[in-house]
C-alpha cells in the first residue's frame, strides 16, 4: 500500500522486516522525504518479514488490518517507532492509538490471519524472485541499491532520478 503521494514523479519500493532497526531507520528518512516533496514521491512498503525476528509476522499481520481502517500509515510509523516495545504492548493498544475505532474488528481480523498472511506471503515470494536478502532493500524507479541509504544519500538519488539519471553515480 503506498505511504507517499499516489503516482509520484519517483517511485520508491522498499522491502521490509517491521522489526529490522536498520528499516525503522530507512523509514524515517522517507517520512521525511514524503513530506518535503508530497507530489514528487510515490513510497511502497512491501512486506519482507525476516526468519528469527518473533513479532515480524505478528506486526506485519497487524499493519494489514489496519487497512480497512484507514490508518494503515499512521500504524506502519508506529510499528516502526515502538519497535522496543513490541510483545510489552499488544498490536490491538497500537491500533487503537492510531485512530482504530472497531478493535474487535481489528482484534478478529489479526486472530483469522487468512487474508493477511496471504497477502504477507505473496510479498515475501516477490522479494523472493527478485533475490531480496536482507532488509531493507529500497528500489528507486526501479533501480535496486546496493544499501541502505543515509538521509543525504536519499535525498540526492531522488533528486538524480527526478532528472531521469541513475539513483548513484
Amino acid at each position: 500500500m503506498p505511504v507517499g503521494g499516489r503516482g509520484g514523479l519517483v517511485s520508491i519500493v522498499v522491502f521490509n522486516d517491521l522489526e529490522c532497526p536498520f528499516c525503522a531507520i530507512l523509514h524515517a528518512h522517507l517520512r521525511e522525504e514524503v513530506q518535503r516533496n508530497p507530489i514528487t514521491l510515490s513510497v511502497e512498503h512491501v512486506h519482507f518479514p525476516i526468519a528469527g525476528h518473533r513479532f515480524a509476522i505478528p506486526a506485519a499481520i497487524a499493519l494489514e488490518c489496519t487497512r480497512t481502517h484507514g490508518v494503515y500509515g499512521q500504524m506502519l510509523d508506529t510499528l516502526f517507532s515502538r519497535q522496543a516495545r513490541y510483545g510489552l504492548e499488544s498490536f490491538t493498544s497500537l491500533a487503537r492509538s492510531v485512530g482504530v475505532r472497531d478493535t474487535a474488528a481489528f482484534s478478529h481480523c489479526t486472530d483469522t490471519l487468512k487474508i493477511e498472511t496471504s497477502r504477507i506471503e505473496r510479498n515475501r515470494l516477490l522479494g523472493l524472485r527478485l533475490r531480496v536478502r536482507a532488509t531493507p532493500t529500497i528500489y528507486i524507479d526501479g533501480w535496486r541499491l546496493s544499501r541502505p541509504p543515509s538521509q543525504e544519500e536519499l535525498a540526492k538519488a531522488i533528486q538524480r532520478v527526478s532528472r531521469g539519471q541513475a539513483p548513484t553515480g
